[in-house]
């Protein structure tokens, strides 16, 4: 029993350690690209679109492209480690991601809670959110709307880069002019507003 489970171990180990290496083999394999002067590539996936200094063929989904661009390597450094793209290059991504953004209602149910403190229980009244209409029972209703933001890339008086992140818009395209770059799939919150009152409620 005990040689049976060995073998097991061992050919598991073996399996795993084959799966890193064509892992490892696929996504750091590098291109053919023989330019010596610095240089970005352009990286794609799907309809996203990134430059970076790498010559990696794949990188973290990113499949690379022959299209080379002569630029300021402390730029584009500072691009990749920031995880910053930019808008000009994105357009149709982020115009499909806002169409696919739709508003809805969530809807408070308010309830109690037992928290056992030694022998004596104690109920604790609470309330939370749900999209689910039949189980929401205080009459209190939010709607719940996705908003943008962007970046843009200031100097400090030593010559140091810092980011300045923009107001919550409603469409990113229009503040392009000012802030240039998102970082994809970290570029909306969701607005709450209270449709029972005029108070405005937020929360991401």
């Amino acid at each position: 029993m005990k040689i049976k489970n060995l073998d097991i171990r061992r050919g598991f180990v073996l399996a795993l350690a084959g799966a890193l290496s064509v892992y490892l083999i696929y996504h750091i394999r590098e291109s053919d690209c023989t330019e010596k002067d610095y240089h970005v590539h352009k990286y794609v996936k799907g309809k996203i679109v990134r430059f970076l200094p790498r010559e990696q063929l794949h990188f973290q989904g990113y499949n690379w492209t022959d299209k080379v661009y002569f630029t300021d390597p402390d730029f584009y450094e500072y691009l990749e480690q920031e995880r910053l793209l930019q808008i000009s290059e994105n357009r149709t991504y982020i115009q499909q991601v806002q169409n696919s953004q739709k508003d809805y209602l969530e809807y408070e149910r308010a309830g109690t809670w037992t928290n056992p403190v030694g022998k004596l229980p104690r109920t604790i009244p609470m309330t939370d959110w749900t999209t689910d209409p039949n189980k929401g029972n205080t009459g209190r209703t939010r709607v719940c709307h996705t908003q943008y933001y962007g970046y843009k890339i200031e100097k400090d008086e030593k010559g140091n880069r810092y980011l300045v992140k923009s107001p919550l818009v409603d469409n990113l395209l229009e503040i392009e002019d000012e802030y240039p770059f998102f970082r994809d799939n970290n570029f909306k919150e969701t607005v709450k507003y209270s449709t029972n009152e005029d108070a405005y409620v937020y929360q991401k």
